[in-house]
């Protein structure tokens, strides 16, 4: 598995939600994993993805 320049798309729907102030943040943007990775997770954001039925 090469994750040097790897990047993980994911659906333009996410939710990054806080855990500790219950913030939910819906952006229409592809988030980039190591980007996630290194701000979601710095600042307590768990990625929730929208199920759209």
């Amino acid at each position: 598995m090469n994750t040097a320049h790897q990047t993980a798309e994911f659906p333009k729907s996410i939710i990054l939600h806080s855990i500790p102030s219950k913030k939910k943040l819906l952006t229409s943007t592809v988030i980039n994993k190591d980007l996630y990775q290194t701000y979601g997770l710095k600042h307590g954001f768990e990625l929730l993805q929208l199920d759209r039925n």
